[in-house]
């Protein structure tokens, strides 16, 4: 979970550009029924600005990120595995 201001992203309406959002990032790798049903909470709990979810390549899907650290500013990546059953 990212709190920060919308990042000029195509998928972002441009209205919400420079505006405070909350982002989750998530990838699922296992086959497409079950990764819909494993965010399927999560598109429940509002309405969402933007829902960019479908099935891609990893990197495709990773770089689309690339451009948002910048110099000067703090960053901090984490992944943290999960073992839970859907």
């Amino acid at each position: 979970m990212v709190v920060r201001n919308a990042p000029p992203l195509p998928f972002l309406p441009e209205a919400v550009h420079g505006a405070g959002i909350a982002m989750m990032a998530f990838c699922y790798s296992g086959g497409p029924s079950e990764g819909d049903m494993a965010i399927a909470t999560l598109r429940a709990v509002a309405d969402p600005i933007a829902v960019v979810a479908g099935v891609q390549p990893f990197t495709p899907w990773q770089q689309v990120f690339d451009s948002l650290p910048h110099v000067g500013g703090r960053f901090s990546g984490r992944a943290t595995p999960t073992a839970r059953s859907l």
